[in-house]
Order: C-alpha cells, then sequence, then structure tokens
C-alpha cells in the first residue's frame, strides 16, 4: 500500500456534520495529518552543563543524571552547542536497567565540537540508525565531527536510560548543552 504523504491539514466542520456524506478526501485529510504527526512530532532531552564544566568533571565522568524512557522510543536527532569556543568530546551511553553501570555507547564515532565553532548543528537519524551527513539533512560546523550511530543503538525499550558523559575538554569550557530528539515507537 502506498503511504499517505504526511501534511498538516485541517477537516472542515461541514465534512463532519450530521446528515453530511463522510468522504475520501475527509479521510485523506485525517490519514495525512496522523502521518504528519507519526513523522514530525519529536520529544527532547537536553542535558544543560552550565558554567565551567571543564572543572567540575573528569574526563569519563557521566554527568547531570540519566534519563529515563517512559515507553518505547526511536532516537530521531542529536545536537550540542558550548558558550565558549573550547573543543569538546561527549559520548552519551546507553543503559538497559536500573543496576547497569558499564552502559554502552550510543555512537560509533563520537562527537567533537571544535574550538572554531559554538554550535554543532542538528544530525537527523534515519529509520536504520545512520546520521544523516548530506546538506540538506545535517548541518555540521567546520572542523567539528559529526557523531555515527552504533547500528540498533537508536531504539530504547522502556525504562532504557541514557547518560551523558564529557570524554574530553579543554580547560575553560563553559556551558555545553546536547540535545536528543525522539519520538515513540
Amino acid at each position: 500500500m502506498t503511504i499517505l504523504t504526511p501534511q498538516r491539514v485541517s477537516v472542515e466542520q461541514e465534512e463532519l456534520q450530521f446528515g453530511a456524506a463522510v468522504s475520501e478526501g475527509t479521510f485523506s485529510k485525517m490519514g495525512a495529518s496522523l502521518n504528519f504527526m507519526n513523522s514530525y512530532y519529536y520529544q527532547r532531552h537536553t542535558w544543560n552543563l552550565n558554567g565551567d564544566f571543564g572543572t567540575l568533571y573528569q574526563s569519563g565522568e557521566e554527568v547531570d543524571g540519566r534519563f529515563v524512557f517512559p515507553v518505547n522510543v526511536e532516537l530521531c536527532a542529536f545536537t550540542m552547542s558550548i558558550g565558549t569556543r573550547k573543543t569538546t568530546q561527549v559520548d552519551i551511553l546507553r543503559y538497559t536497567s536500573p543496576t547497569d553501570t558499564g552502559g554502552s555507547s550510543l555512537f560509533g564515532t563520537k562527537p567533537i565540537l571544535n574550538s572554531t565553532a559554538f554550535y554543532m548543528g542538528v544530525t537527523l537519524i534515519d529509520s536504520d540508525g545512520i546520521a544523516q551527513t548530506s546538506v540538506e539533512d545535517s548541518e555540521i560546523a567546520s572542523g567539528s565531527t559529526a557523531p555515527t550511530f552504533v547500528s540498533g543503538n537508536c531504539t530504547m525499550d522502556k525504562f532504557d536510560s541514557v547518560g551523558l558523559e564529557v570524554t574530553s575538554q579543554v580547560a575553560g569550557a563553559k556551558d555545553l548543552s546536547v540535545t536528543i530528539y525522539f519520538r515513540p515507537r
């Protein structure tokens, strides 16, 4: 079957009045609207390390707590920004139980925000868990390293959790923000 094109369309009152025939057009609008929500509705979680995080956290230390997914989800996008131009690398670890202490990295290649940029841009993740790097799909600052994702690590089960780890930073690095976008699956 062909999937309806996701569109944000409204159903008119007259289409649903008592005695009115519900047409194929109305059902097409409803299907397109549902597909729009399924395709473009995201939730997000942001880790904010305000101030001089380079002196607060040691490299390899998990920071700012874990985020627990209340339902099964798939990751959709990743971005990071920093308040000072200092080269910084992060990792996001996945935990599959509350007692899991090791965690597995979501990344095959960890993202690095170069000292020439404040903002990495958004890396979109396709349904196979592959980071999109084409110009239309991703915006990566010059000199920075875009993340690649470990296959299969972009779908989270109910009660899985993720934690942020700053793997390397330059002294004086301030105000790091890392965001993941996800949607129920």
